[in-house]
């Protein structure tokens, strides 16, 4: 039995998005531009033929879609959960959700159909479209208002039968446990693996340890060496791979948390400190009250020696010490006075 190859679509830059939704009766194949035609699991219903709103399926996820392309030949292309989920938020953030043309026909948009409603469903939320029970988690649902009268009456008489979507997508070959290499084979036998959803598919690493930086990690089921970049797990840690090694994994919730912590350490400590603060404010106020007293009976002190140094001072001053030294001077003949003699009275007064 001849297996058809399955690839999956991916969106890994800028450029690349819905371009347009499309009210399909035939398929429209452009090199890697992709456009599907209507198929039973697409087709939309008319929800509210008053209100004129058609809702539907916009993308099926995790189904594999027949396709046929002349470099190719014929295969199946899928859309994964996480590429749905990036594809629809690029989609509002392009402003091309209201972009709708006619069979995938170039020049043919048309204005008076707008998105009211898009969503993925997810059934343990309990979003799980009545009608659609059998439609994968992860798919696309829209809901669009059709106030174009053209259109309208189309979509009544079976013109459209249903929503189609055309972009430019990367697609990546998936491997079918067939074509699994003997590689492969070998490392799965020998290793156990640890792996991590993605926003650009599984990452794997050897052992049962947690992800850590400097683990190397491998990408898909051949266990292929994870090319760099930044791998966005499902609840919003980054990791970042630089030459098949995981460099730094960023957790935002684990920031926020540590953040919370030290504030919240910061606010005890600031409560328990407050009734220390008070006590030790009192105990500062007296010693601040003895010291003073002290600086004043130091001064008490400092100005009752001063006044005794005054008093000292002015005994000193008043005292007729120099008189006698006068009068022996007076009783010396000047020009008998001779550098001896002289010395010989000096030395008796100093006696």
């Amino acid at each position: 039995m001849n297996v058809l190859p399955i690839y999956e679509a991916l969106i890994t830059d800028e450029t690349q998005g819905i371009f347009n939704i499309s009210l399909v009766d035939c398929p429209a194949v452009k090199s890697n531009f992709l456009a599907f035609k209507k198929q039973k699991q697409f087709n939309y219903t008319i929800q509210n033929e008053e209100k004129r709103i058609v809702f539907g399926v916009l993308m099926r996820a995790n189904y594999n879609i027949y396709r046929y392309d002349k470099e190719l030949g014929e295969f199946y292309i899928r859309y994964s959960p996480e590429t749905i989920k990036v594809m629809a938020e690029k989609m509002m953030l392009d402003n091309r959700h209201n972009s709708i043309n006619i069979q995938h026909t170039d020049g043919s948009n048309v204005e008076g159909v707008n998105l009211i409603e898009l969503f993925i469903k997810d059934t343990e939320k309990g979003i799980n479209p009545k009608g659609f029970e059998e439609i994968e988690d992860g798919s696309l649902f829209a809901a669009y208002k059709v106030e174009n009268p053209v259109i309208w009456d189309a979509i009544k008489k079976g013109v459209f039968n249903g929503f189609s979507l055309e972009g430019i997508f990367d697609i990546t070959k998936l491997k079918t446990k067939q074509e699994m290499s003997l590689k492969t084979k070998i490392m799965n036998a020998l290793f156990k693996f640890g792996e991590v959803q993605t926003d650009k598919g599984i990452l794997y690493w050897t052992g049962e340890d947690d992800l850590k930086v400097g683990d190397e990690v491998y990408f898909g089921d051949e266990k292929e060496t994870a090319v760099d970049g930044d791998y966005v797990t499902e609840d919003g840690k980054t990791i970042k791979v630089v030459n098949g090694i995981v460099s730094e994994i960023i957790d935002p919730k684990a920031e926020v948390d540590s953040q919370t912590e030290e504030m919240e350490e910061e606010t005890n400590v600031e409560v328990i400190d407050e009734p220390a603060t008070a006590e030790t404010s009192d105990a500062k106020y007296d010693a601040l009250v003895a010291e003073i007293d002290v600086l004043k009976a130091t001064i008490e002190e400092m100005k009752a020696e001063i006044e005794s140094l005054k008093n000292s001072y002015n005994e000193i001053i008043t005292k007729p010490a120099s008189e006698p030294i006068e009068q022996e001077f007076n009783k010396i003949n000047k020009q008998d006075v001779k550098k001896g003699k002289a010395c010989s009275i000096l030395s008796h007064l100093n006696d």
